[in-house]
C-alpha cells in the first residue's frame, strides 16, 4: 500500500510539475499497486487529461469519478474542471465543424466519431455519424472510411449490407487502416451477402493488419 502512495505523489508531482505524460504513467502504476481506484485517483486523472487537452478522456474520468461517490469536497474541487471540459468539448465540435463545412476531412471524420459514440458532449445518432464518415472518406481520410465500413457492416444496417461497407473497409485498408483491413478479412473468412468466402483473400487482409499493428490479426 506504501508503494502505491508513493506512485500516487509522485504523479501529483510530476503534475505540479507540467509533466503530464510521466503524471499519468505513475497514477496507472499506483493503481496497479493498489489494485483498484479511488476519488483522489480519479479526480487526478481529471485534472492531468485536462491539462492535456484529451477532452473526450477527461470526461469519461470524470464519470468514473462520479460513480465512486466522492464526498461534497472532492465534488467541488472539480467545479471548475466540469465547466472547463465542457467548453472544451462544445469548442471540439465548434472547431471539427467548420474544419468539415470548408472540405478538410479530417474534421468530418472527427464529427462521425463523436456522433458514433457520443462523445464530446453529442448524443450517440448513426444516421450523422455515418453521414460524417463518409464525408471524410469522399475527402481521401482513411480513417473516414475505415469506420463507416465498420459501421455499416456491425451496427448501422447490418451484415447483409456487407458488399457495400466493404468498399469502405478497403479503401480504409489501403489507406493504412488496420481495424478495416481486419474487419474486411472477417468478411472473406465468412462470407456474407455479396462477398464470397475466399480464404486466400481473408489471408491476405489480416496479415495486412498485422503487419499494420492489430495485434488481433496476426493470431
Amino acid at each position: 500500500m506504501s508503494e502505491a502512495k508513493d506512485a500516487y505523489f509522485a504523479a501529483q508531482s510530476h503534475y505540479d510539475s507540467g509533466q503530464y505524460d510521466d503524471a499519468l504513467a505513475k497514477l496507472d502504476e499506483a493503481k496497479r499497486l493498489r489494485g483498484a481506484t479511488d476519488a483522489y485517483f480519479l479526480a487526478l486523472r481529471v485534472r492531468i487529461q485536462l491539462a492535456l487537452e484529451n477532452y473526450g478522456k477527461a470526461s469519461v474520468a470524470l464519470d468514473a469519478f462520479d460513480n465512486v461517490q466522492p464526498s461534497h469536497e472532492h465534488i467541488v474541487s472539480l467545479r471548475d474542471a466540469r465547466v472547463k471540459i465542457h467548453q472544451g468539448q462544445a469548442n471540439r465540435i465548434v472547431t471539427w465543424t467548420e474544419a468539415c463545412n470548408n472540405d478538410i476531412a479530417a474534421g468530418c471524420s472527427n464529427l462521425g466519431l463523436s456522433y458514433h459514440y457520443g462523445n464530446y458532449g453529442v448524443p450517440v445518432d448513426l444516421d450523422l455519424a455515418v453521414l460524417f464518415y463518409e464525408k471524410g472518406c469522399d475527402g481521401g481520410n482513411s480513417y473516414g472510411c475505415s469506420q463507416v465500413g465498420v459501421l455499416i457492416a456491425q451496427y448501422k444496417i447490418g451484415y447483409q449490407y456487407a458488399e457495400r461497407a466493404s468498399v469502405y473497409l478497403k479503401q480504409g485498408c489501403d489507406g493504412g487502416q488496420a481495424y478495416g483491413c481486419y474487419i474486411l478479412a472477417q468478411f472473406y473468412e465468412k462470407g456474407f451477402e455479396g462477398i464470397s468466402q475466399n480464404t486466400k483473400q481473408s489471408r491476405e487482409y489480416f496479415r495486412k493488419a498485422c503487419g499494420l499493428g492489430y495485434s488481433n490479426a496476426c493470431l
